[in-house]
């Protein structure tokens, strides 16, 4: 695991650490890192509908970068991931305060 940037204080120990994972190993070391009510941040891509005044409707997919409060932590070998759930809670133009949304961590992504 490649730890790319850390900002961790002294004084309480909160901060913020952008890790990338290099392999399976290190996806069960951030899967154990994690804790319930973590703020994570993660890139990901999002399909958004966007409605015309005539009602007309178009969806197009979005990447984005959402932060989501931690409430559910799953290891999944089978597609050798981490999946993160919870609430979103950064304001952002396609997704609202506090809908719910699960990231993915894998391998060779920040």
């Amino acid at each position: 695991m490649k730890i790319l940037k850390r900002n961790i204080s002294a004084k309480d120990g909160s901060g913020s650490i952008v890790l990338r994972p290099d392999n399976t190993e290190d996806l069960w070391h951030a899967y154990n890192l994690f804790q319930t009510h973590d703020l994570v941040r993660c890139t990901t891509v999002r399909k958004v509908v966007k409605e015309s005044s005539t009602g007309s409707t178009s969806s197009s997919k979005v990447r984005m970068s959402l932060t989501i409060e931690v409430q559910k932590i799953e290891f999944d070998p089978d597609s050798i991931s981490v999946r993160i759930s919870g609430p979103n809670r950064e304001e952002s133009n396609f997704v609202r305060m506090g809908a719910f949304h699960t990231l993915s961590v894998e391998i060779g992504r920040q």
